[in-house]
C-alpha cells in the first residue's frame, strides 16, 4: 500500500489577450517538447519516485516544485495568441470595385486609342491591298508571256481569235461609275460582246473543269498540251478575291482583272477602255497619253494603246471606273495597271 497519496496538479487558467474589435478563432495550447527536455523529464520523474520511498515531505515538495517548474513556460513553447495576432489568419477582404468615374475614365482612354489606332489601321490595309493586287497582276502577265513563249500564241479560244478579226482582244467586265451606273468593258470598244477572263485563267492554271464543274476551253488540255501551270491562284466563293467557282480570277476587292491581248500581232495591246480619248489623252499634250500610253497615228489618230502587247489592270479600291474621267482623275485615279503611271 501506498503510503503516499499521488498529489495531482491542480489546472491552471491561462489568460488570453484578445484585441479589441478583431475576429479570432480559439486554438488550444501545444507544448512542444524536445527530445532533451523529454530525457530531462523522465529523471526528474525518476527521480521523485526514489524520494517517495525516503521523505514523504520530500517528496510533495519534489513534486510541487516540478509542477511548479512544467508551468513555467519554457522559450519552445507554441503560444496560440501568437498565431491569433499574425495578420495572415486574418479574414481576407474584399477588393475594392472601379467606381463610376473610373470606369468612365478607362472607356475614354480605350476610345482615344481606337480613334487614333484603327485610321492608320485602315490605311495600311488599303496599301496591303494594292500590294497585293500589284503583284496578282505582275504574276498574270509573267504567266501570259510564258506561255505565249512556249506555244507562240496567247491564251485563249479560237473563237475569241474570230471575234478579234484584226483588233486586239479585251477580257473585261461589267463595271459601275461613280454615280454607280454600270460601265461596260467589252472585248474591243466598236462592240457590245463583253466577256470575262475565265478562258484565259484556265488556260494558265491548266484546268479542264471549272471549279463549278464545268468545261473550260482547256479540256483534254488541247489549249496546254505541256500540261504546265503556268499561274498560280486561290480558290474563292463566288464575288470574293481569287479564283470563284465561275473561273473569274478577281481583285482584292472582288472585281474581275481586265485583260488585253495582242491578236493583232503589231506587239502592241489597244484596251477597250484605255484606248479612249476622254481616258487616256494628256490635256496638256494632245499627242501624248496618260501613264506613257502612246497615239498610233499611223492606224488611228483617236486611239491610244501601250507598246507592249500585254495589259492587264483592276478597277481599284473604290472598285469604279468612268469614261469620260481622265486616268489620272476621279474614280480612275486609283486604278492598278500593270503599265506605268504618272
Amino acid at each position: 500500500m501506498c503510503l503516499f497519496k499521488k498529489i495531482k496538479p491542480e489546472p491552471r487558467i491561462v489568460p488570453i489577450d484578445w484585441a479589441e474589435g478583431e475576429e479570432r478563432e480559439w486554438t488550444p495550447r501545444l507544448r512542444i517538447l524536445s527530445e532533451k527536455r523529454i530525457a530531462r523529464l523522465a529523471l526528474i520523474k525518476k527521480g521523485r519516485r526514489l524520494s517517495a520511498w525516503n521523505s514523504p515531505t520530500a517528496h510533495s515538495t519534489t513534486s510541487l516544485s516540478i509542477f511548479s517548474r512544467k508551468l513555467t513556460p519554457p522559450h519552445h513553447w507554441f503560444n496560440p495568441s501568437d498565431l491569433m495576432k499574425n495578420n495572415s489568419l486574418r479574414r481576407p477582404r474584399r477588393p475594392r470595385a472601379f467606381t463610376l468615374i473610373e470606369l468612365l475614365v478607362v472607356i475614354a482612354i480605350i476610345a482615344i486609342l481606337a480613334a487614333m489606332i484603327l485610321p492608320a489601321l485602315s490605311t495600311a490595309k488599303k496599301r496591303a491591298q494594292v500590294k497585293q493586287a500589284q503583284l496578282q497582276i505582275g504574276q498574270i502577265v509573267t504567266a501570259i508571256q510564258s506561255y505565249e513563249s512556249d506555244y507562240n500564241r496567247f491564251p485563249g479560244t479560237n473563237d475569241s481569235r474570230v471575234i478579234a478579226t484584226g483588233n486586239d482582244y479585251t477580257y473585261g467586265g461589267i463595271f459601275k461609275d461613280a454615280n454607280d451606273l454600270p460601265v461596260p468593258v467589252p472585248v474591243f470598244p466598236s462592240d457590245t460582246l463583253v466577256r470575262s477572263n475565265s478562258e484565259v485563267i484556265a488556260i494558265l492554271m491548266n484546268l479542264e473543269k471549272y471549279p463549278n464543274g464545268l468545261d473550260t476551253p482547256n479540256k483534254g488540255f488541247i489549249k496546254n498540251i505541256n500540261k504546265r501551270a503556268y499561274l498560280s491562284a486561290q480558290m474563292s466563293p463566288q464575288g470574293q478575291p481569287g479564283v470563284n467557282p465561275d473561273g473569274v480570277y478577281r481583285d482584292p476587292w472582288g472585281q474581275p482583272y481586265v485583260i488585253t491581248l495582242d491578236l493583232n500581232a503589231d506587239e502592241k495591246a489597244r484596251d477597250s477602255f484605255y484606248s479612249s480619248i476622254a481616258v487616256s489623252q494628256d490635256p496638256v499634250n494632245a499627242n501624248a497619253g496618260i501613264n506613257s500610253l502612246i497615239k498610233n497615228t499611223a492606224v488611228n489618230p483617236n486611239v491610244f494603246e501601250l507598246n507592249s502587247p500585254v495589259m492587264v489592270w483592276s478597277a481599284g479600291l473604290d472598285k469604279k471606273i468612268a469614261l469620260g474621267t481622265k486616268a489620272n482623275q476621279g474614280v480612275n485615279k486609283d486604278n492598278v495597271v500593270s503599265w506605268k503611271q504618272q
